[in-house]
């Protein structure tokens, strides 16, 4: 093999997507099921509409790190341990537009698993010692974080790119030692309790399971559609933060985009991969390879429900 020429490349011939099954919930929550799956392992994922733009950042943030901290019933680690002895496990993911819990096993254990995790959900009653602990990591985080060139960064990114928008809206420190327990409680209530609007299993389930998901999942369910902001418009400029004693200086370059539903939105999608998206992209080889400016950069495209943005990030010396 002459490792020195390219390798061949060929035409792509027609794809063949596999279509889920859509199932109503209710009239405004759909659940999808993607049946062919070849192996024996499934994955349930539930949306909960309760995002970052529902509420302060600092009680959002720790209603959804507290959500199996345990019930009435079971405390956390009887629920962690029922999760552990059907060989599941699960990760929570928090975005400005709700929060995803992802729920992993073998197929003919996640119907089971899916039903510790929701009672889990519902249920949660926040205990007073585990929110103090949690509450005294979040502070300890922030204070870590907050000394980072990226994390700035970000930060200063986020309140450009969203400007005059609730999506603009960041916690500091104060924000996270004023949150009592009482606000947590709250907000479940609000946005959890009747708060799932969308579902998807991915797994060679029988029909029997599914209708079972089905049905301890609608009684949860939102009961109108949900209304996501779109006209986003970033505020223009450059912005310098002096951090003194700084090792490195970390750049945000971007942009409001569009979500995957534009007509542009594969073609901007290659784009993106050919400019910053990949080990072998422009900005590598020109700004890491060539010049030798940076360890690592990269674009991405990321999207919300309603928009999307285009960023540029690195760090340099």
């Amino acid at each position: 093999m002459n490792r020195k020429n390219a390798p061949k490349t060929y035409k792509t011939g027609a794809i063949s997507f596999i279509s889920p099954e859509k199932i109503a919930l209710n009239k405004t929550t759909p659940l999808y099921w993607m049946s062919d799956v070849s192996n024996e392992t499934a994955r349930i994922d539930v949306y909960f509409d309760s995002g970052l733009r529902k509420a302060k950042n600092s009680v959002v943030s720790m209603t959804s790190s507290m959500l199996l901290s345990g019930t009435q019933q079971k405390s956390s680690t009887e629920i962690h341990n029922q999760l552990d002895d059907l060989g599941a496990f699960f990760d929570i993911g928090l975005s400005h537009e709700g929060v995803m819990v992802s729920l992993f096993a073998l197929k003919n254990n996640i119907s089971e698993a899916y039903n510790v995790l929701l009672d889990a959900i519902l249920n949660a009653c926040f205990p007073e010692a585990e929110f103090q602990e949690v509450k005294a990591e979040k502070i300890q985080n922030f204070k870590i974080n907050i000394n980072r060139v990226a994390v700035l960064a970000q930060r200063a990114f986020q309140e450009q790119l969203y400007h005059g928008t609730e999506y603009a809206v960041l916690s500091d420190e104060s924000d996270l030692q004023k949150v009592e327990r009482e606000e947590l409680v709250d907000f479940h209530e609000a946005h959890y309790v009747n708060g799932i609007f969308k579902v998807a299993v991915v797994g060679a389930l029988e029909e029997k399971e599914i209708q079972h998901i089905c049905d301890i999942s609608k009684t949860n369910c939102i009961n109108k559609p949900l209304v996501f902001k779109s006209d986003f418009r970033n505020k223009y400029g450059a912005i310098h933060i002096d951090k003194k004693d700084a090792v490195q200086t970390a750049i945000r370059i971007g942009k409001t985009l569009f979500n995957k539903q534009h007509e542009d939105f594969l073609d901007v999608s290659i784009l993106n991969t050919i400019l910053g998206d990949y080990f072998g992209s422009r900005l590598m080889k020109n700004v890491r390879e060539d010049k030798g400016y940076t360890y690592g950069i990269g674009s991405i495209i990321s999207e919300s429900s309603g928009s999307g943005y285009l960023l540029i990030g690195s760090e340099v010396g």
